[in-house]
């Protein structure tokens, strides 16, 4: 029997490649960001036409420490560092971290970066959404053909912490009374997702495809609770004013149609286990953050057995490996490809 999954993260990803620009169509290539090498042991840093500087920073820690700037995408002996190699290097970091695959968030320039591993190994897809599917930043009556689209064809839908979400509130001081009801709604509860789950809200989304479902990785989990009491409370409190009829409360669309991401949060498991009609662990999907600046590789497996050791076994499987296979339609049975020699 091969080797099964035990552990997915929901929640990796990809930096820029330092050697994208090699990729690019000739034309472009004299006007593409350049990766250069600052003097004084200043790092790394992506020098880009008409911006500052960008430095390589705590993103690329890894098994490191935390670095604002003076980053590199490669160690001394001029290998890439953690999290900035290619396919392979990700596949044994997986290993080494005890971790059997990983849902990867991509920057734009990262398609090279699968380049070693055949086609029909490319693993599980998805979409991550950045705006809203018009392209903007709230939700327009052409979005239902992408909703009606994604579900025929069974996509899953994984924002890394939101997408569209911005309000038009005016100031800091702004008329309160010019809002519109999704700012009302999370006047106290402005983290994400819940800006962009209002306006799916407001918008009747969930009305017309009850069977749209997302997945928001890396929400910062323990402050979920508190947004789902203030989604309702203001909901209650304000509806007065904008008058705003709901089948049911903002809390139970947050619960019906999305799961949400978990990182290195014990805070979190603890309220969990502590409020769990507030808290539904049942919700989250855990992930290792890799390569980012509050990653737990390369000692996933141990972060894991400390914080989740008191949860029951069904719990524990949805974390880390159950809601991954719904949300990714993952066979869990099947055997796992072997990782590529070195």
């Amino acid at each position: 029997m091969g080797r099964k999954y035990q552990v997915i993260s929901g929640d990796g990803h990809l930096e820029t490649p330092p050697d994208f620009v090699a990729f690019l169509p000739e034309k472009y290539q004299d006007r593409a960001p350049k990766l250069i090498t600052l003097p004084d042991g200043g790092g790394d840093a992506w020098l880009m036409e008409g911006m500052p500087l960008t430095y390589a920073s705590q993103n690329l820690r890894g098994r490191g420490k935390v670095k604002f700037a003076g980053q590199s995408y490669f160690k001394e002996d001029g290998s890439r560092t953690d999290g900035a190699g290619d396919g392979a290097q990700r596949l044994r970091e997986q290993d080494e971290d005890g971790i059997d695959a990983e849902l990867l968030f991509v920057p734009v320039f990262a398609s090279r970066f699968l380049e070693k591993i055949p086609d029909h190994e490319l693993g599980f897809k998805s979409v991550q959404l950045l705006n809203s599917p018009n392209g903007g930043n709230a939700p327009k009556p052409e979005d239902d053909r992408f909703w009606e689209k994604a579900l025929e064809l069974d996509m899953p839908l994984s924002p890394h912490m939101s997408f569209g979400g911005v309000m038009n509130t005016g100031g800091p001081r702004h008329d309160t009374a010019q809002w519109p009801v999704e700012a009302g709604m999370t006047q106290h509860s402005q983290t994400a997702p819940a800006p962009t789950m209002a306006q799916l809200i407001v918008n009747g989304t969930f009305e017309r495809f009850p069977e749209l479902k997302f997945y928001f990785a890396e929400i910062n989990a323990a402050i979920l609770p508190a947004s789902l009491y203030y989604m309702d409370r203001d909901y209650m409190e304000y509806n007065s004013w904008f008058q705003l009829e709901l089948p049911k409360m903002p809390s139970q669309y947050m619960k019906d149609h999305a799961i949400y991401g978990m990182v290195r949060e014990p805070l979190a498991v603890k309220i969990g286990q502590e409020l769990p009609n507030e808290m539904p662990l049942e919700l989250f999907w855990w992930g290792s953050d890799f390569p980012h600046s509050v990653g737990t590789f390369p000692h996933s497996r141990k972060y894991i057995e400390e914080t989740f050791g008191d949860l029951g076994p069904a719990v524990r499987h949805t974390l880390l490996v159950g809601n991954a296979a719904e949300h990714l339609h993952l066979d869990l049975d099947a055997d796992l490809t072997e990782t590529p020699a070195a």
